[in-house]
């Protein structure tokens, strides 16, 4: 009898835990979908990212005023249109503010009552109870 003491990885090379790589509408696994993503750009933005690519001293005050206008804008609607993340981040900052407001009301309960304890061991060494 031999020990056969050998780890085999019989999974996909590069392949994350949890993550499944896409499949066709067939359902086999042979047929991956590629995922290439087209991203359309209006004019407007792309008239702003070529004048940002600029130095500051290269640009005219109408270049200027257009990219603080694209930039403010964008500013604005991220503001008006949070992500869900944000909303996700703001909502966890309010809950352990609400959570540390409830600590520290009951560290400083728990301070009075040791602070109590400690007098009424005073007033009963005294024999005054």
């Amino acid at each position: 009898m031999e020990n056969n003491k050998e780890l085999q990885h019989t999974g996909v090379l590069g392949m994350k835990w949890g993550r499944r790589n896409a499949r066709s509408s067939g359902g086999g696994a042979s047929g991956r979908i590629s995922r290439k993503k087209t991203i359309r750009t209006s004019e407007d933005f792309k008239a702003a990212a070529k004048l940002r690519e600029k130095r500051i001293a290269e640009m005219s005050n109408e270049d200027i005023s257009k990219v603080n206008k694209r930039m403010d804008l964008e500013r604005r609607y991220r503001d008006l249109n949070p992500s869900r993340v944000a909303k996700g981040a703001k909502t966890a900052k309010s809950v352990l503010s609400t959570v540390g407001q409830v600590a520290a009301g009951a560290g400083a309960m728990v301070a009075l009552v040791g602070i109590g304890n400690t007098l009424m061991k005073k007033i009963a060494a005294y024999g005054l109870r």
